[in-house]
Protein backbone atom coordinates (compact mmCIF):
# COMPACT_ATOMS: atom_id res chain seq x y z
CA UNK A 1 0.00 0.00 0.00
CA UNK A 2 1.43 3.72 -0.36
CA UNK A 3 0.86 6.19 1.46
CA UNK A 4 1.49 10.00 0.75
CA UNK A 5 2.12 12.46 3.76
CA UNK A 6 0.50 15.97 3.42
CA UNK A 7 1.56 17.58 6.90
CA UNK A 8 2.81 20.74 7.86
CA UNK A 9 5.87 19.34 10.01
CA UNK A 10 7.28 15.88 11.12
CA UNK A 11 9.73 15.86 14.11
CA UNK A 12 12.27 13.60 13.85
CA UNK A 13 13.39 12.41 17.68
CA UNK A 14 16.92 12.16 18.35
CA UNK A 15 16.76 8.86 20.63
CA UNK A 16 13.48 7.74 19.91
CA UNK A 17 10.12 7.70 22.27
CA UNK A 18 9.36 4.78 23.87
CA UNK A 19 5.57 3.31 23.73
CA UNK A 20 3.33 0.62 24.63
CA UNK A 21 0.91 -0.92 22.27
CA UNK A 22 -1.44 -3.18 21.80
CA UNK A 23 -3.78 -4.11 18.59
CA UNK A 24 -7.38 -2.62 19.04
CA UNK A 25 -8.94 -3.73 15.97
CA UNK A 26 -8.26 -5.71 12.71
CA UNK A 27 -10.51 -5.80 9.90
CA UNK A 28 -13.23 -4.09 11.54
CA UNK A 29 -13.45 -6.63 14.26
CA UNK A 30 -12.93 -5.62 17.91
CA UNK A 31 -9.89 -7.82 19.52
CA UNK A 32 -7.67 -7.39 22.08
CA UNK A 33 -3.69 -8.11 21.47
CA UNK A 34 -1.15 -8.91 24.03
CA UNK A 35 1.17 -5.11 24.46
CA UNK A 36 3.87 -4.63 22.74
CA UNK A 37 7.05 -2.39 23.18
CA UNK A 38 7.84 0.51 20.38
CA UNK A 39 9.71 3.11 19.86
CA UNK A 40 8.64 6.44 17.88
CA UNK A 41 11.20 7.52 15.95
CA UNK A 42 9.13 10.62 14.66
CA UNK A 43 5.96 12.25 14.73
CA UNK A 44 3.37 14.70 13.39
CA UNK A 45 -0.14 16.07 14.50
CA UNK A 46 -1.26 13.16 11.81
CA UNK A 47 1.11 10.16 12.44
CA UNK A 48 3.96 9.12 13.21
CA UNK A 49 6.47 5.83 12.13
CA UNK A 50 7.24 3.57 14.69
CA UNK A 51 9.72 0.75 15.23
CA UNK A 52 9.25 -2.85 17.03
CA UNK A 53 10.46 -6.21 17.02
CA UNK A 54 6.68 -7.51 15.91
CA UNK A 55 5.72 -8.50 12.33
CA UNK A 56 2.53 -7.15 12.12
CA UNK A 57 0.11 -8.12 9.26
CA UNK A 58 0.13 -5.21 6.90
CA UNK A 59 -1.97 -6.41 4.42
CA UNK A 60 -5.29 -5.90 6.42
CA UNK A 61 -6.53 -2.80 8.50
CA UNK A 62 -5.02 -2.50 11.65
CA UNK A 63 -5.65 0.02 14.40
CA UNK A 64 -3.18 -0.23 17.31
CA UNK A 65 -4.07 1.63 20.83
CA UNK A 66 -0.73 3.34 22.19
CA UNK A 67 0.99 4.99 24.63
CA UNK A 68 3.77 7.46 24.52
CA UNK A 69 5.33 9.63 26.43
CA UNK A 70 6.78 13.24 25.04
CA UNK A 71 8.88 15.02 27.98
CA UNK A 72 6.71 14.66 31.24
CA UNK A 73 3.17 14.05 29.21
CA UNK A 74 1.81 10.59 28.97
CA UNK A 75 -0.07 10.75 25.13
CA UNK A 76 -2.92 7.78 24.34
CA UNK A 77 -2.98 7.64 21.14
CA UNK A 78 -5.01 5.51 18.43
CA UNK A 79 -3.78 4.88 14.76
CA UNK A 80 -4.47 2.77 11.77
CA UNK A 81 -1.05 0.93 10.44
CA UNK A 82 -0.76 2.41 6.88
CA UNK A 83 2.65 0.50 5.86
CA UNK A 84 5.29 -1.42 6.92
CA UNK A 85 9.14 -1.86 6.24
CA UNK A 86 11.41 -4.57 7.17
CA UNK A 87 14.47 -2.82 8.62
CA UNK A 88 16.60 -5.90 9.87
CA UNK A 89 16.36 -6.99 12.65
CA UNK A 90 13.19 -5.51 13.33
CA UNK A 91 10.38 -3.36 11.47
CA UNK A 92 9.41 0.02 10.97
CA UNK A 93 5.16 1.43 10.51
CA UNK A 94 3.54 4.04 9.27
CA UNK A 95 0.55 5.34 11.80
CA UNK A 96 -1.89 7.63 10.96
CA UNK A 97 -3.68 8.96 13.80
CA UNK A 98 -7.64 8.60 13.32
CA UNK A 99 -9.00 11.53 15.58
CA UNK A 100 -7.61 15.10 14.99
CA UNK A 101 -8.28 15.48 18.62
CA UNK A 102 -4.73 14.22 18.90
CA UNK A 103 -2.97 17.17 17.05
CA UNK A 104 -3.31 19.65 19.83
CA UNK A 105 -2.01 17.07 22.48
CA UNK A 106 1.07 16.19 20.11
CA UNK A 107 2.10 19.96 19.42
CA UNK A 108 1.79 21.08 23.18
CA UNK A 109 3.76 18.10 23.93
CA UNK A 110 6.19 18.58 21.46
CA UNK A 111 6.44 22.63 21.64
CA UNK A 112 7.57 21.49 25.42
CA UNK A 113 9.54 18.88 24.78
CA UNK A 114 11.91 20.89 22.53
CA UNK A 115 11.80 24.33 25.09
CA UNK A 116 13.34 21.72 27.86
CA UNK A 117 15.59 20.21 25.37
CA UNK A 118 17.25 23.70 24.26
CA UNK A 119 17.31 24.12 28.09
CA UNK A 120 19.14 21.42 29.29
CA UNK A 121 21.31 21.77 25.90
CA UNK A 122 22.40 25.27 27.23
CA UNK A 123 23.18 24.13 30.42
CA UNK A 124 26.02 22.07 28.67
Amino acid sequence: MKYKRNEPFRYEFGIPVKGVFFISRMNGKTIASSEGEAQVLDISPSGLRMQCDLNIPSNQLVEISMKIIIGSREIPLIGNIMWQKKVYPSYHYGVALISDAFEEQIIFALKEFQKNHRLLSSQD
